[in-house]
């Protein structure tokens, strides 16, 4: 059960990556690497919260692990879309 918590919240993290990365039409970013991304920051979102022992939402440890989870994974990925969506329009007036 230890190893498989963390692990469905990192496909739920790859999942919220690839979803943000199809609301961003301008982006670059590949869905294997917006998986990724998702997957990764939703773990460290976890053990971020683990390390500072922060109560996000309630005192449920497993719903504040799950809330760091997706916030962090939501952030990261929405900022990872963002910075290659502003690369790809700089990219293209730099041709023009």
């Amino acid at each position: 059960m230890r190893l498989i918590t963390p692990l469905f919240i990192a496909l739920i993290g790859a999942g919220i990556g690839i979803l943000i990365c199809k609301l961003f039409v301008r982006s670059w970013l590949a869905y294997p690497a917006a998986a990724i991304i998702g997957a990764v920051s939703a773990f460290a979102g976890m053990i971020l919260r683990d390390a500072l022992d922060a109560t996000i939402v309630t005192s449920n440890q497993l719903g504040d692990m799950l809330a760091a989870a997706l916030l962090s994974s939501l952030i990261v990925s929405i900022v990872a879309n963002i910075v290659t969506s502003v690369i790809s329009t700089s990219n293209k007036r730099d041709e023009d």
